[in-house]
């Protein structure tokens, strides 16, 4: 029997959802600006979400594992559900499913049903009971400072857009490490729910920087990346267009494509690196909700700070389809050894997030699949230690079959490249002891440098080796030290950890195992020759970051008991300078402009960064080509414009026949560097274009607009 305040409360909570979904139907059909972006929002990463959790009665979560849930659960919903309506309305030879009205009409029904499902469910009103942050004075101030973060990166990259101004954005990178310091110092009388609220204003104000730097597209990827989500925006369905891997990813499709239905953002390049922005800046938050369960809120926030000083992470504007899955990885990592949460919930947290990292990022759902598959073998190895089992037959089992229903039945292409990954791969292993033979980042790890470094550059790129070596040095004496006290750390009952151990809560043996495997994986990818030439180390390493986070910190805490230092003075020394680098604050104020997010006059602005004359030209090229003939372009760069400005197939571009003096039988696209500069890009090392003269005085020049050139 209900009582009257519970039904009341139930009442209240299902009228509260009614009125935003009256207000952002109204936003949308009558669109509203601001209104319509703000409501849109919530109706797509918050109303689903916080239903399906309604739905599941989890009433013992704290509010940091709802919130990442809700979004979670709303965003993996809205691409499988848009997958579902897409192929659904096809089967009945209505093409246009991926519209505005489509859309929200079907949001609407489901979201309705789970309401009703909610109230027939969940008679105690899992939402009723509200949170109350409780912060004492000294959490209040961090708070503060905190929520400036956003602001101090949207002023300052307006400034820097504006004037070339960058001193506000290079003071918020001090500022960031100044905060994280006196978190350290203050840990003992700041209240557990500041952490959340910082860590998310953190990771927001650092991924700020890179989506707000240009209107247009910024990055290397993702300008295909963008290309695919204008092909079914414009089509109004999803389809496998070009038998491409990129087919396969949902995230760079359908979900920016339903984002811009409801939303209808002018500025479509905004919005979609926008969209990646707001989801990944929570993926900080999952890691520190990981990290927290074994040492604690101070140190977990530690933890998540050194996930998001991950370069990888950083540009996650530039790199959308990777960041997302790396998101979906995070959350069901956490769901795995998340406490207080039924079994068969957890197990359908599970799947979701599995199929959500399937349809989101092939190469992510391999490296997911293979550590899944070697953590539950090691599991089975050490059964007696295994003492509760997350990870079993039916999630590994399912993980296989969907991934090869979608990548080797629907889409067919990622299928195809992880084949033909493995056997160069294997083909490869000769050249072992070949440098080359890797990618530059393992090049760059044993002090392979550009032969263009000043002496203070090439200072600066030793420090910052040798401050990421100290940092997997601390992984992996947290690796190591916790296997060596196995018994203190896996096994202990945790009735007496808290007084004889430096963990707050044992490690579980699977989560453990999966750190080790994670491990071997990153000593792999450097040992074997061509994976990292395969897929950036960078990116490998920033998705086994999301649980070795942990054991650096581990680590730390280890070496403080023998040096008897405070941990958090160990951490520091490493945490600082490490976020200091990756961001290049450092480089900045020593004079070397290293990225044209802090400064216009670093070498990337010359050909990483789209102006509007490029993006006239390869419009104008879109418009005119033959749609036979190839383009040729003079580097990569040059390749990217015409992708995301032109939405020109990369079947039709080819950048590399340029450099090599090859056939270019067809078109010739300059960017503004090869034309006002002289200069094209290959391997990030600038050459002079005068060297192809030749070529273009063969050619007639059929456009130009100054600052971009087109022959034929």
């Amino acid at each position: 029997m209900i009582s009257k305040k519970t039904s009341g409360s139930l009442i209240s909570d299902g009228l509260v959802i009614v009125i935003l979904l009256f207000i952002a139907n109204a936003s949308i059909i009558l669109d509203i600006p601001l209104c319509r972006q703000i409501f849109g929002i919530i109706l797509l990463c918050v109303i689903p979400g916080l239903l399906i959790l309604l739905i599941l009665k989890l009433d013992k979560l704290g509010l940091a594992e709802r919130i990442v849930l809700t979004l979670g659960v709303s965003i993996a919903f809205l691409m499988l559900f848009g997958l579902a309506i897409n192929q659904i309305l096809l089967q009945f030879n209505y093409m246009k499913p991926l519209t505005t009205g489509v859309l929200l009409l079907s949001i609407n029904f489901v979201i309705i049903i789970l309401l009703a499902v909610a109230y027939v469910r969940n008679k105690e009103a899992l939402f009723s009971s509200r949170h109350q942050l409780d912060l004492n004075t000294t959490s209040k101030w961090f708070v503060l400072i905190s929520t400036t973060l956003p602001l101090m990166s949207i002023l300052g990259t307006n400034l820097i857009n504006s004037s070339n101004n960058n001193l506000m954005l290079l003071g918020l990178l001090f500022v960031i490490p100044i905060l994280v310091i006196l978190f350290s110092i203050f840990n003992k009388r700041i209240s557990a729910n500041t952490y959340p609220l910082s860590v998310i204003m953190i990771s927001a104000s650092l991924l700020f920087m890179f989506w707000l730097r240009s209107p247009h597209i910024l990055g290397e990827d993702i300008n295909n990346e963008y290309r695919f989500f204008q092909l079914t925006l414009n089509a109004g369905h999803w389809a496998v267009f070009e038998k491409s891997t990129l087919d396969s990813c949902l995230s760079i499709s359908i979900l920016p494509t339903i984002f811009q239905c409801i939303l209808n953002f002018s500025g479509q390049e905004i919005l979609f690196k926008g969209v990646f922005a707001v989801i990944c800046a929570f993926t900080p938050l999952v890691v520190y909700i990981i990290a927290k369960k074994y040492v604690g809120e101070a140190l977990g926030f530690l933890s998540s700070f050194y996930f998001m000083s991950q370069s990888s992470f950083l540009i996650t504007p530039g790199s959308a389809r990777t960041n997302l899955a790396i998101f979906f990885f995070a959350i069901s990592i956490m769901v795995l050894f998340l406490d207080n949460i039924k079994s068969k919930n957890r197990n359908a947290f599970f799947l979701l997030f599995i199929v959500a990292t399937i349809v989101s990022h092939y190469t992510t759902t391999y490296i997911f699949f293979f550590l899944l598959l070697a953590t539950f073998i090691l599991s089975l190895i050490l059964n007696k230690y295994c003492l509760s089992r997350s990870i079993t037959w039916v999630s590994v089992v399912f993980f296989a079959v969907v991934g090869f229903i979608w990548y080797a039945l629907v889409v067919q292409s990622p299928y195809t490249g992880a084949i033909n990954f493995l056997r160069n791969t294997l083909v490869n292993l000769g050249h072992i002891f070949t440098i080359e033979a890797r990618g530059t980042d393992v090049g760059y790890l044993f002090g392979s440098l550009n032969n263009n470094l000043t002496t203070r550059g090439i200072i600066l790129i030793h420090a910052q080796s040798l401050v990421l070596w100290l940092s997997f040095l601390l992984i992996a004496v947290g690796i190591i030290g916790s296997m060596i006290r196995y018994k203190r750390m896996l096994l202990m009952d945790e009735a007496t950890i808290s007084a004889t151990s430096i963990l707050k809560s044992k490690f579980d043996t699977e989560y453990f195992l999966l750190a080790v495997v994670g491990s071997v994986m990153l000593v792999v990818s450097i040992a074997i020759p061509y994976i990292s030439l395969g897929y950036d180390l960078i990116r490998i390493y920033e998705q086994t970051a999301v649980f070795l986070s942990v054991f650096l910190v581990v680590g730390g805490m280890l070496i403080s008991q023998l040096t008897k230092i405070n941990k958090h003075i160990i951490l520091l020394i490493i945490l600082i300078p490490y976020f200091l680098f990756t961001t290049f604050a450092a480089y900045e104020v020593l004079g070397l402009h290293e990225t044209y997010i802090l400064n216009s006059k670093a070498n990337d602005a010359d050909y990483d960064v789209i102006n509007e004359q490029e993006t006239i030209a390869s419009l104008w090229l879109e418009q005119n080509m033959d749609g036979i003939s190839l383009i040729y372009t003079a580097d990569s760069y040059s390749a990217n414009i015409l992708f995301s400005q032109g939405l020109i197939s990369d079947k039709l571009v080819n950048s590399a026949n340029f450099d090599n003096h090859g056939d270019t039988a067809g078109y010739i696209y300059l960017s503004t560097n090869n034309v006002v500069n002289q200069k094209f890009v290959v391997g990030n090392e600038a050459y002079d274009i005068n060297k192809f003269a030749d070529i273009l005085n063969e050619r007639d020049l059929i456009f130009s607009d100054g600052g971009s050139e087109i022959y034929k």
